[in-house]
């Protein structure tokens, strides 16, 4: 299979490892994993949204088909547990300040974000 990892390099333009641990330091988080650091999880959670991915154990199947390296379901599960969900907010704000003025205002949020959750919600057409 074709590795499409685009969307890996451009999240690697929009912010660096040395800004990402600027806002790990800001909420005092020490990253101390060697094979599944937070550029890590940060990519898997952006591969999960990306190509919807079903699940932690789809993931880590199919990871490496998109160029990333391979960590099993149960570290990532554990990791993302340990994770405050504050820093991966951070690092969602820090990217959407750098994009562009129509692209902000298209993902302009009237209330602040208070989760990061993949789950699927059905609701009607009128809502």
């Amino acid at each position: 299979m074709a590795k499409n990892t685009t969307i890996f390099t451009l999240l690697q333009n929009f912010i660096s490892q040395e800004e990402i641990d600027g806002i790990l330091a800001e909420f005092g988080f020490e990253d101390t994993a060697r094979k599944c650091d937070v550029a890590t999880l940060r990519q898997y959670l952006v591969g999960a949204a990306t190509f919807e991915w079903k699940s932690l154990r789809d993931a880590s199947d199919v990871a490496t088909e998109k160029g990333l390296k391979s960590v099993d379901y149960s570290t990532l599960s554990k990791r993302l547990g340990e994770l405050n969900y504050l820093i991966i907010k951070r690092i969602f704000e820090w990217i959407v300040s750098r994009l562009n003025r129509a692209a902000r205002r298209t993902l302009k949020m009237k209330k602040e974000l208070l989760a990061i959750d993949s789950t699927t919600i059905t609701v009607g057409k009128n809502r």
